[in-house]
């Protein structure tokens, strides 16, 4: 079981589209990307937001006063690492075993921390919104043409919202098909970069360059 102290850290979030064989290539790049910086740099962390639910939790401290908590559980195997946020930071990760479901398993662990008034899951949409708010670099990969298009809505939520900067978000798109001429608009609109690969190998080696330099940017 782990646990961290109050700090500041850039979360890079991965985007697509969920189908079998995109996941496949998201979660390989997280793993290279984990291998590549997360082991140096104690402030990084890498999220896929198929692999996250996230919580909110109202809580009475010691004086009765109401507090509220946000939770990021991140599920991997049959195990999740749950992060306690103020909404702005981590100041606690732990790794728990999962008992029934994902739900019971959270709301039992912070239940047994604090003096819960209430704990709200929330759907997709807000998922996203809420870790998009706290997160340092976005990668959304378009590695297939054939898939249902999940990750041009999560496109379009993000940058109609206004939650981030687009100078922050890398449309990363395999070589081997277009984008629509539509879809090539927004980018152009929004400002959001634009990168082409041809494998997954040169996928990975351009997300590495891009977290090299912003790391660069920010130390």
């Amino acid at each position: 079981m782990k646990n961290m102290s109050v700090v500041r850290f850039n979360i890079i979030l991965l985007l697509g589209s969920y189908d079998p064989f995109t996941s496949k290539v998201l979660n390989r790049l997280k793993e290279n990307l984990s291998k590549e910086f997360v082991h140096n740099h104690d402030n990084i962390i890498i999220f896929i937001i198929d692999n996250i639910e996230i919580y909110t939790v109202n809580i009475k401290d010691e004086n009765q006063e109401d507090s509220k908590l946000i939770l990021i559980a991140e599920q991997y195997d049959h195990k999740l690492t749950v992060f306690t946020t103020d909404g702005q930071q981590i100041f606690n990760a732990e790794d728990l075993q999962i008992t029934k479901d994902i739900d019971e398993t959270v709301s039992q662990y912070i239940k047994e921390k604090y003096n819960i008034t209430t704990f709200f899951k929330h759907p997709i949409l807000e998922k996203l919104g809420l870790l998009a708010e706290a997160t340092s670099l976005f990668f959304l990969v378009r590695h297939r043409d054939l898939t249902r298009g999940g990750e041009y809505i999560e496109l379009a939520y993000l940058l109609s919202s206004k939650i981030i900067q687009p100078s922050n978000l890398y449309f990363l798109k395999r070589e081997c098909f277009n984008l629509s001429s539509m879809a090539l608009e927004i980018l152009d609109q929004y400002d959001v970069v634009l990168r082409s690969y041809k494998n997954e190998k040169s996928l990975n080696r351009e997300a590495v360059r891009i977290v090299k330099y912003f790391i660069q940017r920010h130390t």
